[in-house]
């Protein structure tokens, strides 16, 4: 579609000139015939841009989900309806944890995983690999809450806001989670986008009652991240993202771009515990800010694990699904024994 633009604009271009050419040289023919083709060629540029940069903010709609947690992995659970702070409704599922006794009553005081999904994706996140997944926190006795970000042609949308907004969803499901569901430890596992928007909401995380977190390929949507991602799937040149990205991130995020907070993750030291795992040749999330992000940790129980050959949102496929889930599933169990709150 954008070579499409490209070549309109162009052929517009070369009529102008040959128009020129045509009217024998003229001087004043030339000057408007410049300052015209001038004209032409920035209102071209800005069209393309506000055209990229719309197609990568929106160019994912959300998915929906193609089951359920009791169709696809027999597990019991429950529709909720949640209401973010932001005022759009969330919709999501939630399973609660296998009883320790031995009894029907699900246990409701231990620890719960909330899910925060990537961009474009749903509350299945990866769907059959998810699914196993559940199962498996499901038999460590874990309960599960996922959900949609209310972004898209989701009813009661908001915009996409890099974090600000879904980052109120987020502080949503953990609310529920605590207060409605009685869960006094959260984990938040996230993957690239979500993964980012948990990151933002950690950074006061002990006033929003974040326990832990794992990050699988975070994604933070900075400057210097969507130049890349422009670069890579519009074509734009890093130059010309330079010079008009702070404007259309103000038009289409709301905020300028020194003024989000977005930019505040890579400068904090977090006061939870984080595992964060990312591929070095993902080529979505640059492998170099979460290394950025890495070396600012002081936290005891902060690790970080480079997972080599490994790209976006496929950890799984390098290091097995076994190895993956039980990796995860181990830390996350060591740190609700350091917590103090297991039994």
């Amino acid at each position: 579609m954008l070579i499409r633009i490209f070549k309109f604009f162009g052929i517009i271009a070369i009529l102008f000139t040959g128009l020129g050419i045509w009217m024998e040289y003229s001087l004043t023919t030339w000057i408007v015939g410049s300052i015209l083709w001038f004209a032409l060629l920035c209102g071209s540029i800005y069209y393309v841009y506000n055209y990229a940069m719309r197609w990568y903010i929106e160019r994912s709609e959300p998915e929906s989900a193609e089951s359920n947690p009791l169709a696809a992995a027999n597990l019991f659970y429950e529709t909720v309806h949640l209401k973010s702070e932001n005022g759009s409704p969330i919709e999501g599922w939630y399973i609660p944890a296998r009883p320790d006794d031995g009894s029907q009553d699900p246990a409701l005081t231990g620890p719960v995983v909330i899910y925060s999904h990537g961009f474009g994706n749903s509350r299945e996140l990866a769907k059959d690999v998810t699914y196993r997944q559940m199962v498996r926190l499901h038999h460590e006795g874990y309960a599960i809450l996922t959900f949609d970000y209310p972004y898209g042609n989701r009813p009661g949308a908001h915009k996409v806001s890099a974090g600000v907004l879904e980052s109120l969803d987020l502080k949503a499901a953990i609310d529920f989670a605590r207060h409605q569901k009685g869960h006094h430890f959260v984990i938040v596992w996230g993957f690239s986008y979500g993964a980012g928007v948990a990151l933002l909401l950690a950074i006061n995380a002990p006033h929003h009652g974040m326990d832990a977190l794992v990050c699988d390929s975070a994604f933070i949507p900075r400057e210097r991240v969507l130049e890349h991602m422009l670069e890579r799937f519009a074509g734009l040149p890093r130059w010309l993202s330079r010079l008009l990205l702070p404007h259309f991130w103000k038009k289409f995020l709301g905020d300028k771009w020194e003024h989000h907070p977005i930019e505040g993750v890579l400068d904090t030291d977090f006061r939870i515990p984080i595992l964060l795992l990312h591929g070095t040749d993902d080529q979505d999330a640059p492998f170099t800010v979460m290394e950025e992000l890495a070396t600012r940790q002081s936290h005891t129980q902060f690790l970080w694990i480079p997972v080599r050959h490994g790209h976006h949102m496929e950890l799984q496929d390098v290091l097995g699904e076994e190895e993956y889930n039980t990796m995860i599933i181990h830390w996350i169990a060591t740190q609700y024994v350091l917590s103090g709150l297991s039994r």
